[in-house]
This record gives C-alpha cells, structure tokens and sequence, in this order.
C-alpha cells in the first residue's frame, strides 16, 4: 500500500507540473488571437482578414439595470507580434452625429467606446490600458487611474449615419514584455446615445461572455484571449495550424517525460520493496 501511495503521489506532483498555471482567464475565455502575416492597412473597414481572427460579440448588457442597451455589434482581433488590430462594427440603433465633448473627463458619455487590455491577465489596473475611442476614431489614453504600457498608433473611422452603424478601426502596440503565446485580459464598454447632441452615458454594450459585469475600470472583471503563434494570411484560404508541440509556452510539460519519471519511481518503489524482504 505505501508503494502505491507513494506512486501515486509521484504521478500528482508530475501532473500539477504539466498543468497550465491558473490566471485571471477564470472569469472567461475569448480564444486565440491569430498572428497575422502581412500589412493591414488601418482604414475603418473590416477587411477580409478579419474574418480569419478572433470575433468577439457584443452583446451584452452592462452590469446595471440604468444602462441597458441594444445596440449590438462584433469585435475582430488579430496581431503580428508588436500591434494587435481591433475592428469593432456595431449597429447603434440610435443617430450618429456631432461629437461635443473632447477632454477625457467627459469622453466616456459620447458615442463610441472604452476600449481595455490587462497585459499581464493579473486584474491590476497599473498592468492595464484604457483608451476612450469615439465613433469618429478621436481617442484618448486613461494613465491617471491605468498604467501608460501601450498606445493606440492609428484609429479610423467609418460611419453610416443613414443605417446608424459604424466601424472602428485600431491599431495598439504591444508592450515589450508581452509575448506571442501570453494570456491577455480584454474588455469593451460600447456607450450610445438617444440623442448625440445631449451625450450622457445612456447605453452602454459588452461583450455576451460578460453579460451583466461591470466590467468598466475592473480588470478583474475582464476575460482573457491568448496571442497566438498560429499564422494566417490573405492568401491562404485555411489557417494554418503550428505543431502541436512549439515549446513555447511555459506552461507546456513533455507527456513523455512525465511517463519517463512515473517508470522510473515506480522502479524504484519495487527496488525499495525487494530490499525490505
């Protein structure tokens, strides 16, 4: 009996060894953000590239009841290593317009959005960006409550005040101490309004996998996508998949090692038994 236990107590440690280390993603998980493999030119459109990256839905109603929304709408992510591109399209339902307020105190109220990144997936807001992004593509970063680690380099804009959509386009570096192959926290808070021209924080969309959270300032509240190694590009008509075993990510654990060293105690637990007898 104690040889089994102590086998098993082997096979345990070796487990938790090739276990992933658990982070914030607990709250949710959007998937993998795809590398890209060319240029994406920034102009407010959502190009067919996008189509091969991360979707996200926005459709979600903040976490409270004031600020119920129905404005619905998609987010598409790629990255190539040193930027991540976000396309945002969202049907507002309500009129698009004139955009009075330009100072970040008052940013929030206008029609637009606030966009989120937690690069070390910690729900630390030191370790975040937050950047206020109208739908006309005037943005501003928050570094007085949020950590200035990133900046959006191009935002674009095009609206349809006939249909009232509008897409958005940006482009955000990605600090240095990020990696291909990290978990990053992410969220959107999308703010419209009845009535453009008397903006008040009216509205406001989330994503559906954070229905109900309040996730505006709470990066503890944001689920996680994973920036990964697998490439994708305009010209290949399916995405091409990395080996299965890259080695790396930290949290990777040879299979085969593991069975090596479980052999090898088990071995060694009948050489101990046979010397007792």
């Amino acid at each position: 009996m104690k040889k089994i236990a102590a086998l098993l107590a082997v096979v345990m440690c070796l487990c938790a060894l090739a276990a992933p280390v658990a982070a914030l993603s607990s709250v949710g998980d959007y998937g993998k953000v795809p590398m890209y493999d060319g240029t994406i030119t920034v102009d407010g459109k959502i190009d067919a590239i996008y189509k091969k990256g991360l979707k996200i839905e926005i459709a979600g109603d903040y976490g409270a009841e004031s600020y119920y929304t129905d404005s619905t709408g998609n987010a598409y992510l790629l990255h190539d290593g040193k930027y991540i591109y976000v396309a945002l399209e969202m049907d507002n339902k309500y009129p698009l317009g004139e955009y009075l307020e330009a100072t970040q105190s008052a940013a929030h109220k206008e029609t637009g959005f606030e966009l989120y990144f937690d690069w070390a997936d910690k729900g630390v807001k030191t370790d975040s960006s937050k950047f206020t992004i109208w739908a006309n593509a005037w943005n501003t970063i928050d570094t007085k409550s949020f950590g200035s680690m990133s900046k959006i380099v191009e935002c674009k804009s095009v609206q349809d005040a006939a249909k009232k959509t509008y897409v958005v386009e940006v482009k955000v570096s990605i600090p240095d101490t990020v990696k291909t192959g990290a978990k990053i926290g992410w969220a959107v808070a999308v703010a419209a309004n009845d009535d453009p021209k008397n903006p008040k924080q009216q509205h406001i969309a989330v994503p559906t996998l954070l229905n109900l959270k309040k996730v505006c300032n709470a990066p503890d509240q944001w689920a996680s996508f994973t920036l990964d190694s697998t490439k994708v590009a305009d010209t290949t008509a399916a995405t091409t998949k990395a080996p299965a075993s890259t080695g790396s990510s930290a949290a990777t654990f040879d299979a085969g090692i593991v069975l090596a060293v479980v052999a090898a105690a088990a071995g060694a637990g009948v050489v101990v038994s046979k010397k007792r007898h």
